[in-house]
């Protein structure tokens, strides 16, 4: 099997992709949840939708990878956080976590939020929480060089797993959202004070609805490998996070700019946390 049957088998039929495409959107979206704030009032419960998020592990600890502003924002003033871990199931009545149980740790903030961050940051789940999570969604390791590619020839696919917010069912009690894969285009990559940062070309999914990236913010960044493996010359893969994203840069039309925290980033958020504790 060569790449141009790789690419055909990937794109399937005009009226359904195939098993192949489902399941590498499968791979990749199930370590991403949708955050939501929880606020008590007098009056009852408020929701507000913070951002996207990607659940990770690191040296041991189960974290939220997500935008800085996301917490700083929305979720730090909240009660609880609220997040997606099984599809179809409506918010509030999912998952919530007490945000007093939360233990934020972000890259120290330089000025306001802009194009250049740093916005990115480590939510880490107290331990009485994560066996839920797992029952139902799966922690991406951070820990170590991640899997090789073997195959030489491979089609490279750039994906973005997040929640905008116009495209689920939100209102001031009560949320049906979850976690969409989109593919993307690596448009340009940037380093600006130590950080590193890809910006991609996001097309918007829906045209009944004008585009708004609003809750995209937190979402992961991946890069997806595809081949054709040498012994049994079926299709596989392999998928790294490689990104987090933070920034509306532009709308052009029906697609948007994104810019994501690149994997340097995700280091230095890293090293960060270690020397914190």
């Amino acid at each position: 099997m060569n790449l141009t049957e790789v690419r055909s088998i990937l794109r399937g039929t005009q009226t359904e992709p195939s098993e192949e495409w489902k399941a590498v959107i499968r791979d990749v979206s199930r370590s991403a949840v949708v955050i939501v704030a929880v606020t008590k009032s007098a009056n009852g419960i408020r929701l507000e939708q913070a951002g996207s998020g990607t659940l990770v592990i690191v040296d041991g600890g189960h974290f939220i990878l997500t935008a800085a502003h996301v917490w700083e924002e929305v979720l730090r003033r909240a009660n609880k956080i609220g997040i997606t871990i099984r599809t179809g199931r409506e918010l509030p009545n999912e998952f919530l976590m007490d945000v007093a149980a939360i233990t934020p740790c972000a890259l120290p903030r330089t000025g306001e939020w802009d194009e250049w961050g740093p916005d990115i940051i480590l939510l880490r789940i107290p331990p009485f929480y994560v066996g839920t999570i797992q029952a139902f969604r799966s922690f991406y390791s951070l820990n170590g060089p991640g899997p090789s590619l073997t195959a030489t020839d491979h089609v490279e696919i750039w994906m973005l797993c997040g929640a905008p917010q116009p495209l689920g069912e939100f209102a001031q009690t009560k949320a049906h959202l979850h976690a969409r894969t989109f593919q993307v285009i690596k448009a340009a990559s940037h380093n600006h004070n130590g950080f590193d940062y890809t910006d991609v070309l996001v097309h918007w999914s829906s045209s009944r609805i004008p585009p708004n990236f609003g809750g995209v913010s937190g979402s992961g960044l991946w890069r997806v490998l595809m081949f054709a493996e040498p012994s049994t010359r079926k299709v596989d893969w392999i998928a790294s996070l490689q990104g987090v994203a933070f920034y509306h840069v532009r709308t052009d039309g029906d697609h948007g700019v994104i810019r994501c925290h690149g994997p340097k980033s995700i280091a230095c958020l890293l090293v960060h946390s270690r020397l914190s504790h």
